[in-house]
């Protein structure tokens, strides 16, 4: 991954949870805005990751495809919070999606949404910021669905929503330091997406298992 920051040089994140005591976990989360290879935080992040990291860990290089490149020092991982469910995830994507597209989706479902759980980069609005709210949005209405049948929702309405050929822009990766969801568009399945997810040992709305649905 640090190899790949020469090409992703607008910054990069670490995140990983430790665990003060069995009935927490809280996310630690380093950034930089030099490029990964040339910023020596970087390896001290990973070091640090290595020894104090107890569960579930993320890294992310940026190429900003929206908001700023300077003055947000490798803003992924996102942390935030579901209000409803009090879920606190972890979230980096990978793709470039319209912030109007992201922000009329948002408001239709709930018009309420984006004042009681403001973005972190306004009026200059992160796409990726946007998307993780998204999701969590569709987690905090359907109450009754699991997380997964959430996700497979919001990433249908965005696709209808955006009619693109490379729906790879969605792809993003999230944790709670118990589940860790990836969604993955893969060429060989034109259309199709795959929804990973690795199994939880606590409360949570998920299943217990490897998981891939194809969906068209």
């Amino acid at each position: 991954l640090q190899k790949l920051g020469s090409k992703n040089a607008d910054g990069w994140g670490i995140a990983y949870y430790l665990r003060p005591d069995s009935s927490a976990r809280l996310p630690v989360i380093r950034r930089g805005e030099p490029a990964a290879p040339t910023d020596p935080r970087f390896d001290q992040a990973v070091d640090e990751l290595a020894k104090y990291g107890s569960d579930g860990a993320m890294a992310h290089v940026r190429k900003a495809t929206a908001g700023l490149t300077t003055g947000i020092p490798g803003p992924h991982p996102f942390d935030r919070r579901s209000g409803v469910i009090n879920l606190r995830v972890l979230f980096a994507h990978n793709g470039a999606i319209p912030t109007a597209t992201l922000l009329d989706l948002i408001w239709a479902l709930n018009s309420n949404y984006l004042t009681e759980n403001p973005p972190d980069y306004k009026p200059n609005y992160l796409d990726s910021d946007l998307f993780c709210l998204y999701v969590l949005e569709n987690i905090d209405t359907y109450i009754d669905s699991t997380c997964e049948a959430c996700i497979r929702t919001a990433v249908a309405r965005l696709d209808s929503a955006l009619g693109i050929n490379n729906p790879a822009f969605l792809n993003f990766v999230m944790t709670d330091g118990s589940v860790i969801w990836a969604l993955h568009f893969a060429d060989e399945a034109a259309n199709a997406y795959g929804l990973y997810y690795y199994p939880d040992t606590g409360f949570s709305r998920t299943g217990r298992h490897w998981y891939c649905p194809q969906w068209l």
